[in-house]
């Protein structure tokens, strides 16, 4: 498993993804499936790309005697982010659109290295009320407001 390059990871998790998307077209109608079944045929080929370019590499490094990079060091950042957007996603309908925006904001900010308290509520409010101004009161589209408010 440690001399296995990353991107066979990567290949693999965007095919079984790509593939599970696919399942779920089965039950669109015919016309309107055509186009994102299109779409995850080609992101699955190019999965088995990545994939098949890391296996190589993984030979290529195995040859040579060297050590593939390590796996999980080398992504921790992008899949923090990940998990953090599917949180996020998942908390929009439970709190609501602001609430959860809030949260993953200041998570972000946090994440990025900004520490300032001041600076992280200023830019908080304002987008927030950017938000609020700009969708909900001038253009009249309803953000979601979760099951608990």
């Amino acid at each position: 498993m440690k001399n296995i390059h990353s991107d066979t990871f990567i290949g693999m998790v965007m095919l079984l993804v790509s593939a599970y998307f696919y399942s779920l077209t089965t039950a669109m109608p015919e016309g309107p499936a055509v186009f994102p079944k299109l779409i995850l045929l080609i992101l699955m080929a190019l999965s088995l790309v990545i994939m098949s370019q890391g296996l190589i590499a993984s030979y290529q490094a195995k040859l040579k005697g060297h050590d593939v990079e390590r796996y999980f060091q080398k992504i921790r950042g992008p899949a923090t982010i990940y998990v953090a957007l599917c949180l996020y996603v998942a908390l929009i309908e439970v709190l609501g659109f602001f609430a959860a925006s809030t949260i993953a904001s200041a998570f972000f900010m946090a994440f990025f290295g900004i520490r300032s308290y001041t600076r992280i509520l200023m830019v908080l409010t304002g987008i927030n009320v950017f938000i609020y101004l700009l969708f909900v009161w001038q253009l009249k589209i309803a953000l979601p407001s979760g099951m608990l408010i």
